[in-house]
């Protein structure tokens, strides 16, 4: 290769050098200018948005302010609430404890003593009954109802209700009646003569209970019936497991029925109880 032919190839390699650098300018320059109207294009949406920008600024520290206030203003009804809620979703998971069958007495048609205090007496002990039945259910109870409306229902179908249903305890509920005078009052648990221990303690533990509670008077446990000792009511004598039938105050005597209506509710309870704490002693002792 002469001279001549190297100065040319250098020469054209100056003008490649030049051409390269012109390029990098040109790019530095573009995006110098890119940057500039992007930075312009922000600067210009803010300024066109100035006041939708305050509004939804301001929406945001009331949102804040909000938050904070159901926090500290509302914190523990909310804790409350959830707990409750907890509760709630705990007892549907939960095993039942037992079944217990509940036994509103008469209903419909089914005659007591008193004609004029039938309808009466079998809605009082509906009442309370479906009062009982929620308590119950809501300590894990299972609880089968001979009736929950005005239905006649005799009384072996009741027992065989409950015996087809397996159930741990039998409760049937009455309100009484005396025929010789309206001083007569109190409450009164009635047994099976013959059905053991347990049976025993479920009326010791209903007994303890309605003591408890706002009674006029204490006419005891007692067993068999009225009439005869040794000779079952038949909801108890039919029924397989332990039963009682408690006579809930008289409906011939004023202050019972006045009890009986203020303080329902307080019944409901501690029967409850009583059942639960029988189921829980049967469970402990199986």
């Amino acid at each position: 290769m002469d001279n001549n032919e190297k100065d040319v190839d250098i020469k054209n390699e100056n003008i490649n050098e030049e051409n390269k650098n012109i390029n990098e300018t040109e790019t530095e320059t573009d995006i110098k200018e890119e940057s500039s109207e992007e930075n312009f294009s922000i600067k210009n949406f803010f300024a066109k948005h100035k006041t939708s920008i305050k509004y939804i600024s301001f929406g945001i520290v009331i949102f804040i302010l909000i938050i904070l206030f159901l926090t500290i203003f509302l914190g523990d009804k909310l804790a409350d609430a959830n707990l409750k809620n907890i509760k709630t979703l705990e007892n549907i998971f939960k095993e039942d404890i037992g079944v217990v069958t509940l036994d509103p007495g008469h209903g419909g048609e089914v005659p007591i003593s008193a004609p004029d205090l039938q309808e009466k007496e079998k809605d009082d002990v509906l009442k309370l009954c479906l009062l009982i039945e929620k308590e119950l259910k809501d300590r894990n109870v299972k609880v089968i109802m001979t009736r929950k409306d005005d239905s006649s229902v005799e009384l072996e179908e009741r027992a065989e209700i409950a015996n087809k249903n397996n159930s741990d305890l039998f409760l049937s509920i009455h309100r009484n009646i005396s025929d010789v005078g309206d001083h007569i009052n109190g409450i009164e648990v009635w047994l099976a003569y013959d059905k053991g221990e347990i049976s025993d303690i479920y009326g010791t533990n209903l007994h303890d209970a309605l003591l408890a509670s706002h009674i006029q008077s204490d006419r005891g446990i007692r067993y068999g019936s009225m009439t005869n000792p040794k000779e079952n009511y038949k909801v108890n004598g039919l029924t397989t497991m332990p039963s009682a039938l408690i006579e809930l105050g008289f409906m011939t005597n004023d202050i019972d029925n006045e009890l009986y209506d203020a303080y329902m509710s307080e019944y409901a309870v501690n029967l409850a109880d009583a059942v639960v704490k029988t189921l829980t002693y049967m469970n402990e002792n199986k």
